[in-house]
């Protein structure tokens, strides 16, 4: 059994078709200033992926729409998730474990 929800970020930039950049990203919904990235995600509008080179300079942005039903899905998945952190006993509840569980079995 799982011991904790896992929403995880995935996105790829496809630069190069052979060798796409994968971007991922596990938030914890226990840790405070995941669960406000997670409120402010949930709000936005509009996305925003800001582009720099290879020696840090700012090159572009590209904004994507966040439409409704997507932020609205994004906020019942953190719901659930939250109800599953709540029903699991305080002692079985680690969201590093559930991580490196579920990196192993799908592992590339």
């Amino acid at each position: 059994m799982p011991t904790a929800p896992l929403i995880r970020f995935r996105g790829s930039i496809l630069d190069n078709p052979d060798a796409p950049y994968i971007l991922e990203n596990f938030l914890n919904i226990e840790d405070p200033e995941q669960a406000r990235l997670l409120d402010r995600l949930i709000g936005q509008e509009t996305l925003v992926f800001d582009f720099f080179g290879e020696v840090y300079e700012y090159r572009y942005s590209k904004h994507f729409e966040h439409p409704p039903e997507v932020r609205q899905q994004l906020d019942e998945l953190v719901r659930q998730a939250q109800a599953y952190w709540d029903s699991i006993p305080p002692a079985r509840r680690s969201f590093d474990r559930a991580k490196a569980a579920f990196q192993l079995r799908f592992a590339p």
